[in-house]
């Protein structure tokens, strides 16, 4: 008799456990989720004259109100090379700036004689991208716009 209240009271315990971990990594799953992470890639009316032609945004870290306030992603941007290959640029880490009255991505990708200041920000479910290609030297800046969607 006394086995059975202890192996009821085991299975109370852990039936517990598991419920509160359950509870818990949901609560976690929901700090590092953003409409932001994933592949996206040019609509189909700008297929052809997007570059990048492919943005991967995915999470360096998730905050938290305690040791981590901030949550960083990390950019990386591929380019359609003149060989018919892709080229991904090293990743680079982006963080959230205020611009216009909204929040932006903000990821500094250096592309050789420039950095291209990419802003992103998702708006009716596409990724509206306003690239300032800031030159090094002295060349002229230039700016372009481009809307993707989710790949993936």
């Amino acid at each position: 008799m006394r086995f059975l209240f202890s192996a009821g009271r085991f299975s109370l315990i852990f039936v517990g456990l598991i419920a509160a971990v359950l509870a818990f990594s949901s609560a976690a799953q929901a700090l590092c989720s953003s409409q932001l992470a994933g592949r996206w890639g040019p609509n189909t009316l700008a297929v052809t004259n997007s570059d990048p032609g492919f943005i991967d945004i995915n999470f360096i870290s998730c905050g938290d109100t305690n040791t981590q306030p901030n949550t960083t992603f990390g950019t990386r941007v591929w380019v359609h090379q003149s060989t018919g290959k892709w080229f991904g640029r090293p990743r680079v880490k982006a963080n959230f700036v205020n611009s216009q009255g909204h929040q932006w991505l903000l990821a500094k990708v250096p592309t050789g004689g420039y950095v291209d200041q990419m802003f992103m920000r998702v708006e009716n479910g596409q990724l509206v991208v306003f690239i300032r290609h800031k030159s090094l030297d002295s060349k002229p800046d230039a700016s372009n716009w481009y809307t993707y969607v989710k790949q993936s």
